[in-house]
């Protein structure tokens, strides 16, 4: 356990907030594209909201599984696979041109 006066503390509040933070805007930073996404992948509003709409869901669904794991495990490691995660399929979204690689991909995404 960190002292809560030590600089290490804040040294992992700090981490902790960056980290979600960049999850959460990685997340979320969609939902203004949504119309030109209906337009490249030739697909409804509502169709493209779906790829939102579950990456939303699987990460409340991931954290029933990291939230145990990084109690047994250490947060740090978790942490770090999962920003490894995000980042990797970040990058796989942008190479991908059809609609359905796209929403599997927003769901590994909010897995991570």
């Amino acid at each position: 356990m960190i002292d809560t006066t030590s600089p290490q503390f804040w040294r992992a509040t700090l981490a902790l907030c960056l980290a979600s933070f960049i999850i959460f805007a990685n997340l979320h930073g969609m939902q203004p594209l949504l119309p030109m996404m209906a337009e490249d992948f030739a697909r409804t509003e509502l169709q493209i909201s779906h790829a939102y709409t579950v990456a939303t869901f699987s990460l409340g669904i991931s954290l029933l599984l990291f939230g145990p794991l990084s109690d047994a495990l250490g947060r740090r490691g978790i942490l770090i696979l999962t920003l490894i995660g995000v980042c990797i399929t970040t990058m796989a979204i942008g190479f991908v041109t059809e609609y359905s690689a796209f929403f599997w991909m927003r769901v590994l995404q909010g897995f991570f």
